[in-house]
């Protein structure tokens, strides 16, 4: 009895993580990265002591440990890399610790480790996954009202004078990240969980006939709730002004219509996606190709949302983070097996500083706004083959599923959207960089694929 106390506390310990991204503590310098960490580092903290307790309880049954696979061993891989590369850092005690403005040291990837773990550990079934990523949109729906709110002014959120406090534009909404690109990042993955769920919920089990319109009825109330949290985080994300989230969700989107295509095993249906997917690349590149031509058109300038599109690779942000790859670049050349340890891409910055930045940005950089890039410069080349087999891992246990069940559509549709969000999530990060946010679905979406590639209810 008091395991499945337990048991329920960790689970609902788990979802109120979720919702962290919704937390601001502005009497600290940093008031929406410390006020999340905080609450992150010390629910888990109290999680992991009850998930010990859990595992004490429960021996010798073992119920509540993770099992051994590639998804499991490659994320232990890379964090194991992680704690070598924080031991052999320039910087240890900053590797370790990290600081007040991103808390992503070593001790904060720990904890979302833990999280992973967790996760894996004590949701088993389809309908306790289930109700983790109902939740997920219901967080993702609170931050989206919140930024909306920010847009136009109700719930008493005043934008525009928060975003000028902060030295930022105030046309695009920040939300609760405190930021409209990395706002953008952690959108892509309720956006595309939605339409999952919306796959996922629609499988009907084996009921019996007097509980088959019940289940039916049920369903549709919650593919409508799906669809409408896709409506809303889909309008937050227009709004954040997010170019490479925008772009990543396109990219994501045909991956996912195309690998699906590929597996339906209908002809006419993969024909016509085939065309489809072609016609919209040709629609869409012809578009940003106009806007690039009337870039200086007073109207185009009178809709600031439209007309960062015209001029993506021509912008100062682009160009100066063009030259922080290139620093970045230097960094990793200069201690390319072990890298220079997290949190410490400052030094590289400052060491290998390029003048010519100042043409474009008088920013000084601490991420080089490229994750690839990012995980070469503080792990070196072992960190960044251990990251990358994390996804390499995670595709192969998609793809072998779909495989395995080229028949069930369900599985092919559901397993095909979460390629597509893998996808979409790599994509972006090239031009952009993670937060708590981001990471914590992250590892939300590998325990969703470490579970439906384990066993599908």
């Amino acid at each position: 009895m008091i395991q499945s106390y337990i048991l329920r506390i960790i689970q609902g310990g788990l979802v109120l993580a979720l919702f962290t991204p919704l937390v601001i503590l502005r009497i600290t310098p940093f008031p929406f990265i410390v006020g999340k960490a905080v609450f992150f580092q010390s629910l888990i903290g109290v999680l992991l002591i009850l998930w010990l307790i859990l595992l004490i309880l429960d021996y010798p049954e073992k119920r509540f440990l993770p099992s051994l696979n590639s998804i499991t061993l490659t994320v232990f891989l890379f964090f194991a890399v992680l704690g070598i590369a924080t031991v052999f850092s320039v910087d240890s005690y900053h590797s370790f610790w990290g600081n007040m403005e991103r808390m992503e040291g070593f001790f904060s990837f720990f904890h979302l480790l833990v999280f992973f773990i967790i996760i894996i550990s004590v949701f088993k079934t389809k309908i306790e996954w289930l109700w983790f990523l109902r939740f997920a949109l219901i967080s993702a729906a609170f931050v989206s009202i919140y930024s909306i709110g920010q847009k136009f002014g109700f719930l008493g959120l005043k934008h525009i004078q928060e975003y000028i406090d902060y030295g930022l534009t105030p046309i695009r909404v920040p939300g609760p990240i405190g930021n409209s690109a990395l706002l953008a990042g952690y959108l892509i993955f309720p956006l595309f969980l939605s339409i999952f769920l919306f796959f996922w919920t629609s499988s009907q089990e084996k009921l019996s006939r007097s509980d088959l319109d019940t289940s039916i009825l049920k369903n549709h109330y919650w593919c409508l709730s799906y669809f409408f949290c896709f409506l809303l985080i889909g309008y937050t994300l227009i709004l954040t002004g997010g170019r490479s989230a925008f772009l990543g969700v396109i990219f994501g989107v045909l991956i996912f219509i195309g690998i699906y295509s590929f597996f339906s095993g209908n002809e006419k249906f993969r024909k016509w996606s085939k065309i489809a997917i072609l016609i919209f690349l040709l629609i869409f590149f012809s578009f940003l190709g106009f806007l690039y031509l009337n870039k200086d058109q007073p109207w185009l300038k009178e809709k600031p949302l439209l007309a960062r599109f015209s001029n993506m690779t021509q912008g100062s942000s682009f160009q100066s983070r063009l030259q922080s790859w290139q620093i970045g670049f230097q960094g990793f050349k200069e201690k390319p097996i072990l890298g220079w340890g997290t949190e410490n891409y400052s030094i590289v910055f400052s060491k290998f500083y390029n003048p010519k930045i100042l043409s474009y940005s008088n920013e000084w950089f601490d991420r080089p706004h490229n994750k690839t890039l990012e995980t070469m410069v503080n792990t070196g080349i072992l960190g960044l083959l251990a990251y990358l087999s994390i996804f390499g891992a995670v595709l192969f246990k998609l793809f072998k599923k779909i495989k395995d069940n080229k028949d069930n559509k369900v599985i092919v549709l559901s397993c095909s959207c979460l390629i597509g969000l893998l996808f979409a999530y790599f994509f972006q990060n090239q031009l952009m960089l993670d937060t708590l946010s981001s990471y914590i679905m992250f590892f939300a979406t590998l325990g969703v694929v470490y579970h439906i590639t384990s066993t599908y209810e």
